[in-house]
């Protein structure tokens, strides 16, 4: 103990030195015009430094490096002195691999490749010493600032550590004295030392002997404590960062650092010339792997700015861009950059001309601020450039293609600490050689991963009379592995992860003393004192394992919104032991942005791992919960524990362990779906081969994979590529609002289309070619055909690019219209554009049904015929390649493991592949090119139509096909046969191409085909083996948008409409198949009534879209319940966006309007008593609807049967479907036209060609040309404007129908509406009866006779038939328009 003391006397001593040090340091602080006066170490004897500690010698050196410093700033000064005289330096700068003796010459010429050291030297000398003293003395500033606020911090801890000794001091007095006392010179020690306020901690070295002394003092008396449970309060304000590893151990032999980079963090606003990197690297002495954090500092831009004419000169442009940059800074600083002529290439969609021109680039630092894209000048029509990201710089310039090993030289220790794991350095970019990636990729590094899940209490809280539901954590558990192989997923690695869990009682205002005696914890699970105890104690061991990877289901969204907003609301200080980094972005935890934008800025360093993400990417499921991802991919269903019963869960050890263990169940499935859709090794690939960053592959972000492969792709070519407008500043957004780009817009759609008034709208390229279905049930052998990646191939075959597609130019601010808030102004544009040219394309069969929006002016872009590959298809070339390769080398191998990871190796290439051809078409993509989209599109659609044709020359039925695929009859029930004939029509189709292949996807036994996208079948999924080896089939029932498989049914629904297609599809005859439907329909609505079904399967989902006060439409169940959850626990409403709605129908009989009828499970079940489930409803529209229209087109089904097996109405339509008015009909046709005339809702059109309104009628008024009806006065085709005229009159009449209802006591009426008719101001009464006359009239106005068509053109007849269907199909599920039968019958006695 005398030792102790004796050290205590030292260091106070040394303390004292110190602060000599120190203030002989602030009295020699210098300004800008004092002589320098260099340190004399000798005013400070060595001796009296004794037994210096790490940091006292650390202080002295830093001192001593100043006077070294500072003699060389002066050398240096003397030097810029003599190099000012030849300033001109800069300007006539050549390529350092080629100097020629002919500088003006040299100086024109193409620079590929210019020296950044060079470049960076010569433009920063000028400002060195300035910047130098600058920096050192905001560093001194700041080194003071760090000791101010450490000894107000050690003050606090010193009287916490005194308080926490004399607490500990007096329980062992209480105790017994025997077992141990507290060392009284300890004691003794720490009291002199904190008794007075001024003798407090002034070092580092000893602050920690201190504590040192504390922590044995408090050990000493812990085998005197008897609580079984640690209930100690975790201070993380006394956390010490990790040990400071030495970056030497680390060091290749010449002194270089290979390191694994797989995450990156970029603040384009507070540090815009800096990289943060994240990395692997391999300590030499133990060959472990540790993590660092390495700065990149002074990243370059490129901006290539495009000459006005051919005679611009160097001198002329490069003063133009310096003065334009001096006016955008906002600071004093003097812009240094360098510039020169180049040749480029371009082929993108700006007004420039394509191929090889030259260019003018500049290269300066991105610390500098630059001019906006937009920006035009006397020397130069466009900037491109100024929104390329750093990071993105960064990636391109290195060829930096995903996760690699990376060799860093000149490596350089940060000058201040930027995270908590104290391994860290900094590179200096502008030099070349500082930074490249590895030839010869080393051995990939394993990462640590941790999995997370919670459990929380909902608390309310009155504020100002209002109610307020606050979700509490009371259980967090964590599951982590310190090393994973990332390459594949090794599912043996799931028994290796380790456990731990923290809980509090789920009642803040309860402890845990009720069941410390009645059992144990294990070791792995800590009981807290609260909920800020469970935080801090979760933050200090997410600290300690220090994942790369943070995994939870429904991450963004919940956990992690959960998690931070609990910390921020306790003031947790210390939330940045989440992040990998210190010091760097905002102090306090992220409050506002999306969740994923809150939870990435969090942990930065990272990377985030989303199963509900990955599972909407990978997976086809109706829902994306844990336990519906559960069910669908391990076929098992998870136990759960009420929310309800959580409190009873703290009586005992071993209910409460129950409780932990439920909340490991949602970990352990986690896992197994991330390793069952290998989401790390394929996300890793996907990265790996389109150069992006990792966190956006685990993201799903395609458009930014894309982009970054074209990216390096066209940088590699020397290419300039586009701007990326997503990245525009929003001071320029709030600057540049959308007004002159709408008017610009505006002008230009009524310059082409002479429009006053115009409507916009948004106008799309056709999508993929769909055939009508041939309605029915097939029992026989169904073949599916399908084109091989169908739009790469047709990039392929025809090699359309950018640089072969002759098309308009987009002006550049139609370009960025999308980003300033007018998404429509570039789509509109490009329609515009096609018009102008009058390049109008005869419109597909009107039967074509198309996903998109139909244009029915197509018009396709020419592709120059050009030798060699384009580059798009020739990434496209080599993806499909390397699949190939990667699957002939499956083939070959015996190895499971190896076999997976090559697995995934293929997968990630067909992935990139398939989604290549979305980018063209996206209007925020900076690929957008809506010609190059619609050529493919269309392409696809010519090549569907002509292979129908072969198929249908070689004497087969083509029964339905879709965008890539056929589905052909072969007419045989024999299998080998229908593959037989599958195989021939392959042969005879991929004859006429060289990239496009059709192949065999499928054979189906039976088949149920619906309509359009909707069907089920048997598929046999072994057939390529019963082909080969003649193995028994194997079966497995598919659907296809069936509403079984649709999630807006409830449970019992679907489970209905699944056992009917099971009996439809593997009955032998038609006979046994409707008995069995009708005897399976008896006992389920026997069930209904006897009330034998669960009430869960009543519940119908649906998800809320957006916010519920986001919603016109007033009646929606779904809305109204989810109102009423908000208001009841007063939460913000942009909780429930994107969340699933459960609702259940019960009776009202106040009201028959289903939105009064729906209502929570919570408040159904609270309210059981008074409410019961409306029956009728689901037989009627849950039950009878989705069979109706599943076996309606199988012969032989009698629906008024199956209507009155459920107990449902059903109306047989008395009223022939035919479009076609019979002839009996024509006597009384012009007394019915003259009384809709009078009904009619006013239908008003604007001719485009006259700019003329008028009354449309239709073939109501008397003597109208039936044949004229579709065109104005003036001769104008307005069939486009009818069409889309007549669907929005229905659409309002129904919507305010509905929206606006009343309920009366006539019967009669059931409902009474106040509506606005179109065209009319007033408000008028309106029954139902009254509307399904309005929705007569409107028809009658398309209802001619056989005489009017013959009269007709064919082609003007199916015109008016498609728009009077809009009609037909609402009229034909008007109970004014149907005769129910079922009552007839059974007031005959004829149906029971």
């Amino acid at each position: 103990m005398s030792d102790k003391l004796t050290r205590l006397e030292k260091l106070n001593k040394e303390v004292k030195k110190q602060n000599k040090l120190k203030q002989h340091s602030k009295n020699n602080r210098f300004d800008d015009d004092m002589d320098i006066e260099p340190y004399d170490d000798e005013q400070i004897e060595e001796d009296d430094f004794i037994d210096d500690t790490q940091e006292d010698k650390k202080y002295k050196k830093k001192y001593r490096e100043v006077e070294d410093e500072f003699d060389q700033e002066i050398e240096e000064e003397e030097e810029l002195n003599k190099k000012k005289k030849t300033k001109n330096t800069i300007l006539n700068y050549t390529n350092t691999t080629a100097v020629t003796s002919n500088k003006k010459k040299a100086a024109s010429k193409q620079i590929p490749d210019i020296d950044i050291e060079e470049i960076m030297k010569l433009a920063e000398r000028k400002k060195k010493i300035e910047q130098e003293e600058a920096q050192l003395l905001q560093e001194e500033q700041e080194l003071l600032e760090q000791e101010k606020r450490e000894e107000e911090e050690k003050k606090r801890v010193s009287q916490e550590i005194k308080n926490i000794l004399k607490e500990d001091c007096a329980s062992s007095k209480t105790a017994n004295s025997s077992k141990g006392k507290i060392d009284q010179n300890i004691l003794n020690a720490i009291n002199r030392d904190f008794s007075d306020d001024s003798n407090t901690v002034d070092s580092i070295s000893e602050f920690q002997n201190l504590k040192n002394l504390a922590q044995k003092a408090k050990l000493a008396n812990e085998s005197l404590k008897q609580s079984k449970v640690n209930n100690t309060e975790i201070n993380l304000t006394n956390l010490s960062i990790s040990q400071v590893k030495n970056i030497n151990d680390y060091k290749n032999e010449d002194g270089s650092v290979d390191a694994y980079l797989y995450d990156y963090y970029y603040d384009a606003q507070v540090k815009p010339d800096k990289i943060y990197a994240f990395a692997k690297v391999q300590n030499k002495q133990t060959n472990a792997f540790d993590t660092c954090v390495i700065q990149i500092d002074t990243i370059i831009r490129n901006l290539f700015f495009y000459p006005s004419s051919d005679t611009v000169t160097e001198q002329q442009i490069k003063n133009e861009i310096a003065e334009l940059l001096k006016k955008e800074q906002t600071s004093r600083k003097t812009v240094e950059f360098l510039g020169a002529f180049v040749d480029k290439n371009y082929a993108f969609e700006l007004p420039i001309p394509r191929g090889k021109s030259k260019w003018y680039q500049v290269v300066m630092s991105y610390e500098y601020e630059v001019i906006s894209p937009d920006t035009k000048g006397q020397y130069f029509s466009y900037c491109v450039g100024s929104t390329y990201s750093a990071l993105e710089t960064f990636l391109i310039t290195k060829k930096i293609n995903g996760p690699c090993w990376v060799r860093f030289q000149n490596v350089k220790d940060t000058t201040s600490c930027i995270t908590n794991r104290k391994l860290e350095f900094r590179v200096d970019y502008t030099n070349q050689s500082n930074i490249q990636v590895l030839q010869q990729q080393l051995p990939t590094p394993p990462l640590s991963v941790v999995c997370i899940s919670l459990k929380t209490s909902q608390q309310m809280i009155l504020t100002q009379k209002k109610k307020e539901y606050k979700k509490e954590i009371f259980n967090l558990n964590m599951k982590y592995h310190e090393g994973i192989n990332i390459d594949n997923s090794n599912k043996d690695e799931l028994s290796q992860f380790k456990s731990i869990s923290f809980i509090t009682h789920v009642d803040p205002t309860k402890k845990q003393d009720s069941i410390t005696k009645k059992g144990t914890l294990p070791e792995t699970t800590k009981f807290c004192l609260n909920e800020m105890n469970l935080l801090e104690q979760f933050l200090v061991h997410f600290n300690e394992i220090d994942p790369d990877i943070v995994v939870a289901h429904d991450l963004y969204s919940t956990t992690f919104e959960i998690i931070l907003t609990r910390i921020r609301e306790k003031g947790i200080k210390k939330w940045n032991l989440l992040s990998k980094l210190i010091n760097i972005g905002s102090s306090d935890i992220p409050k506002y942005g999306s969740s994923t934008f809150k939870a990435r800025m969090a942990m930065k360093g990272r990377l985030l791992v989303d199963t509900l993400l990955s599972s909407q990417e990978f997976v086809n499921c109706v829902e994306y919960t844990l336990e519906a991802l559960v069910l669908k991919l391990f076929k098992f269903e998870i136990p759960r524990i009420e929310a309800k019963t959580y409190q009873q869960k703290f009586a005992t050890y071993k209910l409460l362990n129950s409780l932990v263990d439920d909340t490991y169940q949602d970990i352990e499935y986690t896992l197994r779906i991330m390793y069952h859709l290998q989401i790390i090794p394929l996300t890793k690939q996907l990265t790996s081969i389109c150069g992006n960053i990792w966190m956006g592959s685990l993201q799903n972000q395609r458009a930014e994979r894309n982009e970054m492969l074209l990216l390096h792709k066209f940088n590699q070519l020397n290419y300039v590529y586009p701007d990326n407008f997503k990245n525009l500043p929003e001071s320029y957004k709030k600057k540049h609002k959308n007004a002159q780009i709408r008017k610009q817009y505006e002008e230009d759609e009524d310059q082409v289309q002479g429009n006053k008034n115009p409507k916009k709208r948004e106008n799309k390229y056709k999508g993929g070619q769909v055939f009508e279905p041939e309605k029915g049930l097939y029992n026989e052998y169904i073949v599916l055909l399908d084109f091989n990646s169908l739009y790469p191939s047709i990039i392929q075959e025809f090699n359309v690019c950018f640089t072969t597609c002759v098309r308009d130019p987009i002006p550049l601010e139609m370009q960025m219209a999308p980003f300033l808030g007018n998404k429509k102004a570039a789509i509109q544009y490009s329609k515009n554009q096609n018009s102008k040219e009058n390049k109008m394309q005869d419109e597909d069969d009107e039967d074509n049904d198309n996903e998109q929006v139909v244009q029915t002016h197509d018009v396709l872009p020419t592709i120059e015929v050009i030798k060699g590959i384009a580059p798009l298809p020739s990434i496209l070339q080599y993806l499909v390649e390397q699949r190939k390769v990667v699957k002939n080398q499956i083939k070959g191998q015996k190895d499971p493991q190896i076999i997976e990871t090559l697995d995934i190796k293929q997968k990630a290439f067909k992935l990139v592949a398939n989604s290549m051809y979305g980018c063209l078409g996206f209007s925020s993509s900076r690929f957008y090119a809506m010609p190059l989209a619609s050529f493919i599109t269309a392409k696809g659609r010519h090549i569907l139509f002509d292979s129908k044709k072969i198929v249908e020359e070689m004497g087969y039925s083509v029964i339905y096909g879709d965008t890539d695929s056929l589905m052909i009859k072969p007419g045989t029930n024999e299998f080998l046969e229908a593959v037989k004939t599958g195989l021939s029509i392959k042969i005879k189709v991929n004859s006429k191409y060289k990239k496009l292949q059709l192949d065999i996807d499928g054979v189906f036994k039976n088949m149920l085909l619906l309509r359009k996208k909707k069907y089920a079948t048997l598929k046999v999924a072994n057939w390529e083996e019963v082909k080969n080896t003649n193995a028994p089939e194997k079966l497995e029932k598919e659907i296809k948008g069936i509403d079984v498989v649709r999630r807006d049914w409830c449970q019992l629904s679907r489970d209905a409409g699944n056992k009917i297609l099971e009996i439809i599809l593997e009955s032998k005859s038609s006979e046994n198949m409707l008995d069995d439907i009708k005897k399976y329909l008896v006992q389920l609505n026997d069930e209904i009534n006897q009330k034998n079904i669960k009430n869960s399967s009543y519940y119908i989902t649906k998800r809320l879209t957006k916010r519920v006060d986001q919603y016109g439409e007033k009646n929606l169940p779904h809305v109204a319940v989810a109102q009423r959850m908000i208001q009841e626990k007063g939460i913000d409403p942009q909780t429930y966006v994107n969340q699933i709605i459960n609702y259940i129908i019960c009776k009202n009989e106040n009201s028959s309007r289903l939105v009064d009828k729906a209502y929570s499970p919570q408040e159904f079940i609270t309210q059981s008593k008074s409410l019961e489930i409306d029956f009728q409803y689901y037989k009627r529209f849950q039950l009878f609807e989705p069979i109706k229209r599943m076996v309606e087109v199988i012969e032989g089904i009698n629906l008024q049967e199956i209507a009155s097996i459920l107990e449902v109405h059903y109306s047989v339509q008395h009223v022939s479907q035919n479009n076609e008015l019979s002839a009996e009909n024509i006597l009384n046709l012009k007394s019915k036209r003259n009384q809709f005339l009078t009904s009619i809702p006013r239908v008003i059109i604007n001719c485009k060609k006259c700019d003329k309104d008028f009354l449309f009628t239709g073939i109501l008024k008397e003597n109208t040309d039936a044949a004229q009806i579709l065109r104005c006065e003036c001769g104008n085709d307005i069939y486009i404007q009818l069409k889309n005229k007549i669907a929005l009159v229905v659409k309002e009449l129904i919507s305010n129908f509905e929206e606006n209802a009343i309920q009366v006591d006539n019967e009669e009426f059931e409902y009474t509406h106040s509506i606005s008719l179109v065209g009319k101001a007033k408000q008028q009464k309106m029954s139902s009866f009254t509307l399904n006359q309005k929705l007569l009239a409107i028809q009658s106005m398309f209802d001619i006779t056989k005489e009017e068509q013959e009269n007709t053109q064919k082609v003007t007849i199916e015109k008016i038939k498609t728009i009077k269907k809009t009609v037909d199909d609402l009229l034909s599920r008007s109970q004014y328009n149907n005769l129910n039968l079922t009552n007839i019958f059974t007031s005959f006695g004829l149906l029971k």
